[in-house]
């Protein structure tokens, strides 16, 4: 079993956002092999004008300008009520993100065992989801490089095995799985982040 003992629980400083992984994901991201990460275009991931803004539906704006307008990876688009704005990656170069992932509490406060380790969970424990998880649980954390824009089937082959996959083809299957028939074949914007990986632990 792994285990996260409470000595090692102050690792992520206090306000430290934290990014959800799923589990076909993380056994990539523990190895190594995964340094980018793909999130559907939304105000969770993205500043309209430099704020955080979540009255806007970023899937439905139109695009007038698909260019990179600074460093950070900003780029100008329509939304559906006519109003132009910059869009801005949520995640800045440099920055800390925990990743959050399923687990359980050993119950006996000597901290929490990991889906992702394949474990068997005691028949008195429960899996919280990954959303749910507590920040003194991580043991991994992000350093982001750079972010930005793109549609989804934009991803180049040396992109996808960033990714964690053989090729986009798999990019593509593991995409379906965690976000549901379709969802490939959509073609959202999305939000790419590319990362060092710290371990916590």
């Amino acid at each position: 079993m792994t285990r996260h003992a409470p000595a090692e629980r102050r690792r992520v400083p206090h306000g430290t956002p934290g990014l959800t992984f799923h589990a076909v994901t993380m056994p990539a991201l523990l190895a190594g092999r995964k340094t980018q990460t793909r999130r559907r275009l939304s105000p969770r991931h993205a500043l309209v004008d430099g704020r955080y803004d979540r009255r806007h539906d970023l899937q439905r704006c139109s695009l007038t300008a698909y260019t990179t307008l600074r460093e950070d990876g900003s780029m100008v688009v329509s939304l559906a009520i006519g109003r132009t704005v910059v869009l801005t990656p949520r995640w800045r170069i440099g920055q800390r993100v925990y990743v959050r992932e399923a687990v359980a509490s050993t119950g006996s406060g000597a901290g929490y065992l990991y889906q992702a380790d394949d474990v068997v969970l005691p028949p008195d424990r429960r899996w919280l989801p990954a959303c749910k998880m507590p920040a003194d649980a991580a043991r991994l954390m992000l350093h982001v490089r750079r972010a930005w824009f793109e549609r989804l089937q934009d991803i180049s082959e040396a992109d996808a095995q960033a990714e964690g996959f053989a090729d986009r083809l798999a990019f593509a299957d593991a995409w379906s799985v965690i976000h549901g028939p379709g969802a490939w074949d959509a073609n959202p914007w999305i939000v790419a982040i590319e990362f060092d990986v710290e371990r916590l632990t």
